[in-house]
């Protein structure tokens, strides 16, 4: 009975490297890019969902189409941005995981009006909210606008119009938004049982040993 104990014991660490290997590439933050190339220009979606994260539309469909420089596909509301409408949409993590924004670009297809804002909003874990508004240049085609790292943590992102905007109207889209999805903690608890276990088999080893 004792050689039996002592053979179970033994494979503990076999189990745990095992584990940590399931678990570890889980642990690792992954980063993404949305950049709707996936799918057919000029295609309405109800919701839309690639690398992970869908969007879906407050008003209307999303639409997807390369009409505006660079010319690759992005996407807007089909209502487009302003007219007064709640037409703005929102980014969640299909695996319900905490989410990092770090960038966005924002494409101008006109331009009129020579101001234009649009704000973003965060929502995090712990329910606070974040937001930011950029105002685009005026200039038909795209910018890149980098997120502040308070952009941390979220459970969702709504992208709108600024509502100083009053009711001008302007054809603007998303393109390129960077994701990175940070791991949730029970995984790292997973791991630390694990370390435990071994620490407790080499524990063992060692008295095992002083005995012999």
């Amino acid at each position: 009975m004792k050689m039996n104990g002592i053979a179970k014991l033994s494979r503990l660490p076999l189990v745990c490297f095992c584990a940590g290997g399931l678990v570890l590439p889980g642990l690792a933050q992954t980063s993404v890019i949305i950049d709707f190339d996936g799918v057919a220009p000029f295609t309405d979606f109800p919701v839309y969902s690639e690398d992970g994260f869908t969007l879906t539309p407050s008003i209307g469909e999303v639409r997807i189409n390369n009409a505006f420089a660079p010319f690759s596909n992005a996407a807007q509301p089909s209502f487009g941005f302003g007219q007064g409408l709640d037409s703005g949409f929102t980014f969640t993590n299909d695996g319900q995981l905490p989410f990092r924004l770090s960038s966005i670009d924002l494409l101008e297809a006109t331009e009129y009006p020579a101001r234009f804002g649009v704000t973003l909003t965060g929502t995090r874990t712990d329910s606070s909210v974040v937001t930011q508004t950029f105002t685009l240049d005026g200039v038909a085609g795209a910018q890149t606008f980098i997120l502040p790292a308070s952009f941390s943590n979220l459970r969702s992102l709504r992208i709108g119009e600024d509502t100083a905007n009053s009711f001008f109207t302007e054809d603007v889209q998303i393109d390129n938004v960077r994701f990175t999805v940070v791991p949730e903690p029970s995984l790292w608890s997973l791991l630390g049982l694990a370390g435990g276990i071994v620490k407790l088999w080499v524990f063992h080893k060692k008295r095992q040993n002083r005995a012999a």
